[in-house]
């Protein structure tokens, strides 16, 4: 329904003549912490709740319409999202900015520019909680042990243990997995475990803590494993619906709150993921100083000590080959869609063996390495394909293989070259109707849409994104040809890859 309250507050406040200073700087609120020392124990009954009314929220002032407002860029900003967060046009910012180097995927982290001002209501707090880097499982995470960290708080979680793909698993490997397969930073999941239950450091939560122990009490959400992914894919939504544009406002209640155009991702999907589980005064609490933010400097220290800029100026994908042998011809059977699970971005797509008319049976289909790297982590159906090399998958460009036949994965720390053998399409590991491979990507920890800036580019081959996941085109300039993705097989999706390329 349209929203004529909203339209006649607008209407209204474009009439009136605002012209204070701006305030363009992101705001970080010092809160004292104590934070104890990293090989000590706390109590599980220390306190962690302070006055609210000690530090309100801050926001902003408004600005005349034309100003040049200054911008600091963000690890991972680009120019066209930035100008879809500031309501002004990629042009007009490059107007503004005539040393702006065009053509950058990325935009160099630190870089001054100038943002001409256009109206935007409604701004939330300028507040930030954590920087980009400790909601992506980066390599600013790199060195964090969830197992110690958990034992040395001594809760709940010490003991807790859950069957998960046919194995017992510690609540520590239960994280550090969803961790890394979703790509949030296992920090980040023990401090809002902490804040929403206290499971990390209360050894006797009540009955509804264990069993909800993110406190989201959802029908078949039960349990650590489901608790973490739900929370995993909202954050997930939150962070990289603000990185494309496609999320600029928060929804609470009848309430829309515009998202200040200086904020930065990390505590942006912090927002979605809180607008999901409170409102009203509880929300505004939250994200405070002396909400969540509270909790994770009295366990880990500033969030912002561990920030790291891990998406670099101008990134671009090394050269990969069609994830099968030469001369063989596949579908295009997925365009860009979810990256694992139900979760944004869409950073992946699918290929199938044509002789696979449906269903989940076998075939003898080689799915081959792109470039040369090394498995750096192998599960069921999952190999986790490190291209530079050191058998971390937190740093560089590491591509994700699913869905393949986990008996003939190469073990883990095995190098392979371009072309060689990595398995055979199947349907184990997550969830599959049919017998295919599904690929994605990551740099530095975080996932990259497969059909943004930055394309999925396989022996010439990209992506290009449809409206809805799994559509789409995939494309080559030279010679000009398009196939349309499709989960069976057709004239219009076969995909032929040659000798020499």
């Amino acid at each position: 329904m349209f929203n004529f309250r909203r339209l006649f507050i607008g209407l209204c406040l474009l009439l009136v003549a605002c012209s204070p200073t701006p305030q363009p700087d992101p705001i970080r609120v010092s809160v004292p912490t104590d934070t104890p020392d990293p090989n000590a124990t706390l109590e599980p009954t220390a306190e962690l709740v302070v006055d609210i009314n000690a530090t309100p929220l801050p926001t902003r002032e408004r600005w005349e319409y034309g100003t040049l407002l200054p911008y600091t860029v963000q690890t991972g900003d680009t120019l066209d999202v930035l100008a879809i967060r500031f309501a002004t046009t990629a042009e007009e910012i490059s107007a503004a900015n005539p040393l702006l180097i065009p053509g950058l995927t990325t935009l160099p982290p630190g870089l001054e520019l100038k943002i001409p001002a256009r109206y935007i209501p409604f701004l939330g707090t300028s507040y930030q909680i954590i920087p980009n880097s400790e909601l992506v499982y980066s390599p600013g995470a790199k060195d964090f042990d969830v197992r110690q960290a958990v034992l040395r708080y001594g809760g709940w979680l010490e003991t807790y243990s859950q069957s998960n793909d046919g194995a017992l698993r510690p609540s520590w490997e239960i994280i550090e997995r969803v961790g890394l397969q979703w790509g949030v930073n296992p920090r980040l999941l023990l401090a809002l475990l902490e804040y929403q239950t206290g499971v990390l450091r209360e050894r006797t939560p009540d009955e509804r803590a264990q069993e909800f122990p993110m406190g989201v009490e959802i029908e078949f959400r039960e349990g650590l494993t489901k608790q973490l992914i739900w929370i995993a894919e909202e954050l997930n939504a939150g962070y990289y619906g603000w990185k494309d544009g496609s999320l600029t406002e928060i929804q609470l209640g009848d309430e829309i709150i515009r998202i200040d155009p200086w904020q930065n991702a990390g505590t942006v999907a912090l927002h979605y993921l809180f607008s999901q589980l409170y409102e009203g005064e509880a929300y505004q609490r939250v994200i405070s100083p002396q909400g969540f933010g509270r909790t994770y400097e009295v366990l880990f220290g500033e969030p912002f000590d561990y920030a790291v800029d891990h998406i670099p100026a101008n990134l671009t994908q090394p050269d990969l080959k069609l994830p099968f042998e030469p001369g063989q011809t596949w579908v295009y059977s997925g365009g860009p869609h979810y990256a694992w699970g139900g979760s944004q971005p869409l950073a992946s797509i699918d290929f199938a063996p044509p002789a696979i008319s449906g269903g989940c049976v076998p075939s003898d289909a080689v799915v081959s390495a792109v470039a040369d790297g090394v498995i750096a982590r192998r599960e069921i159906g999952t190999a986790v394909f490190d291209l530079d090399g050191d058998g971390n998958e937190l740093t560089g460009w590491v591509i994700i293989y699913l869905h393949v036949k986990t008996a003939n994965i190469p073990l883990q720390g095995t190098t392979l070259f371009e072309d060689m053998p990595l398995g055979f399409p199947s349907c184990e590991g997550g969830s599959s109707t049919g017998t295919h491979l599904h690929l994605g990507r990551k740099y530095n920890g975080e996932w990259i849409p497969a059909g943004g800036p930055i394309p999925f580019t396989l022996g010439g081959w990209y992506p290009v994104a449809g409206e809805k996941p799994y559509e789409g085109l995939l494309k080559r300039d030279l010679p000009a040809l398009e196939l349309f993705a499709y989960p069976g097989v057709t004239d219009y999706n076969r995909i032929t890859r040659p000798f020499r390329e």
